[in-house]
């Protein structure tokens, strides 16, 4: 789709449905119920889009709502879609759960699989308490229950065997601190035994 030269972005989009539609600028503020200036500063970018507006252009064009705001997904919906819509008006889902259903099923199918997947592991450790309430109930598998107890046991392996690295670490660092020490206490009976020496020669000299 053109979508002019503000690109994909809110105004461009609004652009290219109407392009799509091959309406002007009157015919298409009419049909969302504003005026041409209306739509002439939506695709400029010098107004921003109302609801209303964004609202009515997906109602009127059946374009893709998540599309329409975000540019994700298809311009325009699909059977699905509507069935997603209805269903989420039937059901009186928040804005959230409604934005997180369009955007679930804007996923292929091995996307969604993959994104199960990925809320099964977290929700799992949960899963047994929540029988009758969880979603994935039906779906709990033990095995998975036992990949999460070995990558538990696994990171805790790990963990102590860090634990067991920085110990070796901090003995040897004492060990280096307390041989410099050493060195350092020789160094000065060194130094001073050699003032001693130096002295002696001085005063034997001068008698």
């Amino acid at each position: 789709m053109d979508l002019g030269k503000l690109g994909n972005c809110l105004a461009g989009r609004v652009y290219a449905i109407r392009k799509d539609q091959k309406l002007s600028q009157d015919d298409f503020g009419r049909a969302i119920g504003v005026s041409r200036s209306a739509i002439c500063n939506y695709e400029n970018g010098t107004r921003p889009v109302s609801e209303q507006s964004i609202l009515a252009i997906c109602r009127e064009f059946n374009v893709n709502e998540l599309w329409m705001r975000n540019g994700v997904g298809e311009p325009y919906k699909t059977k699905g879609q509507d069935a997603i819509t209805r269903l989420i008006s039937e059901l009186k889902c928040s804005n959230f759960e409604g934005e997180f259903l369009k955007s679930y099923f804007q996923m292929d199918r091995t996307e969604r699989e993959q994104f199960v997947q990925a809320m099964y592991r977290l929700i799992a450790p949960f899963a047994k308490n929540l029988s009758g309430r969880n979603p994935f109930a039906e779906y709990y598998d033990l095995t998975l229950d036992n990949e999460l107890i070995h990558a538990k046991a696994q990171a805790d392996k790990a963990a102590e065997h860090n634990r067991a690295l920085q110990a070796i670490q901090e003995k040897r660092i004492d060990k280096l601190e307390k041989d410099n020490e050493e060195l350092q206490t020789r160094l000065e009976a060194i130094e001073k035994e050699e003032a001693k020496t130096i002295k002696s020669v001085i005063v034997s000299k001068h008698h």
